[in-house]
């Protein structure tokens, strides 16, 4: 053996296996990325149970899949039989999406603008998530109380002021923002 093939088995790793990649790859997916994929399925799986008629969803063809996932998105339901909101939705058909990219099944994007095949599913989908923003659903805006008259007086009196330096320092720090604006509007004024 060379001085040359002695370096090159120090240069290179052994010889991985295909079960070796594959550890690999999910060793580093996100944890949360599965879970969605697994609630998906599930939902989806408990739909066809229920509908009785429904092919496995690897097994589908475009044609059948379209079809039947119009069908499912309309009607999807929680646990409780309420209806889930917009961004469920599109949640439940992504992990689905990943589910069939996991088994292999590239050519059914069925969320891809370009897949002429699922157009009707895509339609549905959002006449769907549209309806159900109208009902009233999915569309909570998380907003924090305004600052009322009381609390600013409580602020001034223990928070802000100029009886020591943390007091003087969080004065400065709210003050100014608002001194800004005020200098902004005096400079449009002179």
């Amino acid at each position: 053996m060379s001085d040359d093939d002695l370096c090159d088995t120090k240069r290179f790793g052994l010889a991985v296996s295909d079960q070796d990649l594959q550890t690999l790859i999910e060793s580093k997916e996100n944890a949360n990325t599965k879970s969605n994929t697994k609630w998906a399925v599930n939902v989806f799986e408990k739909w066809r149970e229920t509908r009785g008629d429904v092919p496995e969803l690897h097994t589908m063809d475009s044609k059948s899949m379209d079809y039947y996932l119009q069908r499912f998105i309309v009607e999807a339901r929680k646990k409780d039989g309420s209806l889930f909101p917009p961004e469920s939705l599109y949640l439940i058909a992504c992990g689905l999406l990943r589910y069939l990219r996991s088994n292999e099944m590239f050519e059914k994007n069925f969320l891809d603008e370009k897949n002429t095949d699922f157009v009707k599913f895509r339609k549905v989908m959002d006449a769907q998530m549209k309806t159900l923003l109208d009902q009233g659903l999915g569309c909570t805006v998380k907003q924090a109380d305004p600052i009322t008259l009381e609390d600013e007086e409580t602020l001034g009196k223990n928070v802000f002021g100029m009886d020591n330096g943390d007091q003087l320092q969080r004065t400065i720090f709210f003050m100014r923002p608002n001194y800004s604006d005020y200098e902004a509007v005096m400079d449009t004024m002179t």
